[in-house]
């Protein structure tokens, strides 16, 4: 039997304005919607109904109030939908809209947008949120305030979208820390580890600070972050270090040390090792390439 096809959807197909790289959306399900992926990430608010997700073979049953982001590139799909209503929001962090350098010191952000589509995709618990009562009502009103400047279009709407989009996920994220109970004890300390790391990603950081930050002892971290995510502390923090590099590399300003020194390289001759590595070009060619581009 021919498996259905997979689906991909791309967010510059979804945008009504071409230079506001963000969509918001309503959406009915009143059937199985396929198997799907796209290049952006999701975040999904179920208003009414419920159906159940399906996530890398892993099944999980959705009602209104539940919260969940999805990753770029994972396939997921809706069965046994029953009056599904929900909001899709679609964005990427990569664009100047998300300006997430106060958010990301949020325990709450990294569970909800780093560590539930991480471990819901490994099948390890039912991620996101169950919001009722006013916790649910303000961010419903946030959704439908976007929903209606994204719609009307009106001067000063990147802004107030912006600002709007801001407040939510800092309520989430908030919202986040507070059902760390529902959560397995496990990934408590992921996530105020990876909240202290990118507060404090420019600067040297021993085994012991992160530990105190996460609450845990240094070895119970690195025995979690390798069990759950299948890499170590310091190894995450390589990776945030590379990625703010490789991001900073394609703007303008700051020589190719000064880039390195912000985001906690001591060593530009090493850091072009490992950039050349992860990346295939060296920080000089990977900026060439880019302003040539631009």
């Amino acid at each position: 039997m021919t498996e259905a096809p997979i689906h991909s959807y791309l967010l510059r197909d979804h945008l009504l304005y071409p230079h506001l790289p963000f969509h918001i959306q309503p959406a009915r399900h009143y059937q199985d919607f396929h198997n799907h992926r796209h290049d952006f990430t999701e975040l999904t608010l179920v208003v009414e109904g419920r159906g159940t997700h399906h996530v890398s073979g892993h099944a999980y049953p959705i009602a209104h109030g539940n919260v969940f982001a999805v990753h770029p590139g994972l396939c997921h799909s809706f069965t046994g939908t029953d009056r599904l209503r929900i909001i899709n929001i679609m964005f990427s962090w990569e664009t100047p809209l998300m300006d997430t350098k106060f958010i990301c010191g949020l325990p709450g952000f990294h569970q909800l947008f780093t560590l539930d589509p991480l471990l819901r995709d490994a099948g390890v618990y039912k991620p996101g949120l169950a919001l009722e009562g006013e916790r649910w009502d303000d961010i419903l009103g946030q959704a439908y305030q976007m929903i209606g400047e994204y719609n009307r279009g009106e001067p000063g709407c990147e802004g107030m979208i912006h600002a709007a989009f801001q407040k939510m996920i800092i309520t989430l994220s908030r919202d986040g820390r507070e059902d760390q109970e529902e959560r397995p004890e496990e990934t408590r300390p992921i996530a105020r580890a990876m909240a202290y790391l990118q507060q404090h990603y420019r600067e040297r950081i021993t085994a012991e600070e992160l530990a105190d930050a996460a609450c845990v002892s240094s070895r119970h971290l690195a025995r979690l972050f390798a069990t759950l995510l299948n890499t170590s502390p310091f190894e995450y923090l390589a990776d945030l270090r590379l990625s703010e590099a490789h991001r900073r590399l394609a703007e303008k300003g700051g020589t190719i040390t000064e880039i390195a020194e912000s985001c906690g390289f001591s060593d530009s001759n090493y850091f072009s090792q490992v950039f050349k590595k992860r990346y295939g070009a060296s920080p000089r060619e990977y900026r060439k390439t880019e302003r040539r581009e631009l």
